[in-house]
């Protein structure tokens, strides 16, 4: 495929599609590995609809649905738990 295809096809990939599959993925997976995988491989190259699907399956279940294992690899993680301590717990019963 040469540049202007690629331009071209590129070009034809909007926002919408692309949190029409993260929807797709967030409410049909059974857990957030299973989100991410249904997100990540579909028949157009993106990175933006595993991450639209993760933040969403995060939304509905917290962190608490997330891969142990993956969060302790995140960069930034003490940072990240410093801040959520100072925030505010808006949670309702």
């Amino acid at each position: 495929m040469n540049a202007g295809n690629t331009f071209t096809w590129i070009a034809r990939w909007v926002g919408e599609e692309a949190l029409a599959i993260a929807l797709v993925a967030a409410f049909s997976g059974q857990d957030y590995v299973d989100v991410i995988g249904i997100a990540a491989n579909h028949d157009r190259p993106s990175d933006s609809t595993p991450s639209f699907a993760g933040h969403l399956w995060e939304a509905w279940h917290g962190i608490e649905g997330n891969p142990r294992d993956w969060i302790c690899r995140l960069d930034g993680l003490v940072p990240l738990l410093h801040l959520g301590r100072r925030l505010p717990d808006t949670r309702t019963a």
